[in-house]
């Protein structure tokens, strides 16, 4: 596993260029929003969007988790926080993130 973060409260961390195999986060906001998972290697522009797996948070709520299946990313994967979702995205650049992946 490795556990990839963000250095800085930011809206988006990619967390592999190319297959991987998505086991869990570490994040949080300071607003309320959603988590969102890209099998892709850029964020994905603002508007609609059909993320592979979407998380809903509160503002200053932190989640932790780990699947006890991964999730299969063929391209890449790439965590965003949106304010809104979890098919829309409107990226708020207020998250810390830690992706864990292999």
């Amino acid at each position: 596993m490795r556990p990839v973060s963000t250095t800085s409260a930011s809206n988006s961390k990619q967390l592999v260029t190319g297959p991987c195999q998505f086991l869990g986060m570490i994040a949080s906001s300071s607003v309320a929003g959603w988590f969102m998972l890209f099998d892709a290697i850029i964020r994905p522009a603002d508007g609609a969007v059909s993320p592979a797996a979407a998380w809903k948070v509160n503002a200053d709520q932190t989640i932790d988790f780990e699947h006890m299946h991964p999730i299969e990313c063929n391209t890449g994967a790439i965590i965003v926080f949106s304010t809104t979702g979890p098919y829309t995205l409107t990226a708020s650049a207020t998250a810390f993130i830690v992706g864990k992946v292999r």
